[in-house]
């Protein structure tokens, strides 16, 4: 018990868990079973597992199972630097998107491959998918 008080220690990171977990499972049940995979915290470099692991990582499986699309949980003063991180993983993974929600804001951004700045929209043109309510069912507290 002494692992999980220190793991969730404050509000916001028992917050962030459990949206991640939340956006994971809903991904699963949304998603073309037959295309990809979204797993909570899953890692970009299969090879090397000491890396940081975002949120949620969706795998396409045609070919094997290569990251496609990232998600991050922050706050919205995180996100000049989360979205710097998040454009050095696209280039270094090759992933198509990367979407970082801010839980203050209740607010999904977008980058991609070509742009290098974050957008707010929540539409992933990679998946065909909307991360938007249908995705967060629980309202988040500020």
């Amino acid at each position: 018990m002494n692992t999980l008080n220190n793991s969730w220690s404050t509000p916001a990171e028992t917050t962030k868990k459990f949206l991640s977990r939340q956006i994971t499972h809903r991904l699963s049940r949304f998603l073309d079973r037959q295309k990809f995979e979204a797993v909570y915290e899953g890692g970009l470099d299969a090879f090397n597992p000491s890396q940081e692991e975002p949120d949620v990582v969706i795998y396409k499986k045609d070919g094997g199972l290569a990251p496609v699309v990232a998600v991050e949980i922050c706050n919205k003063a995180q996100l000049p630097e989360m979205s710097r991180v998040a454009n050095q993983l696209i280039a270094r993974f090759r992933l198509n998107e990367f979407f970082l929600y801010t839980m203050d804001e209740k607010r999904w951004y977008r980058q991609s491959a070509g742009s290098p700045e974050s957008i707010p929209t929540c539409v992933s043109e990679s998946l065909a998918l909307a991360f938007d309510d249908t995705v967060i069912l629980f309202p988040v507290r500020s």
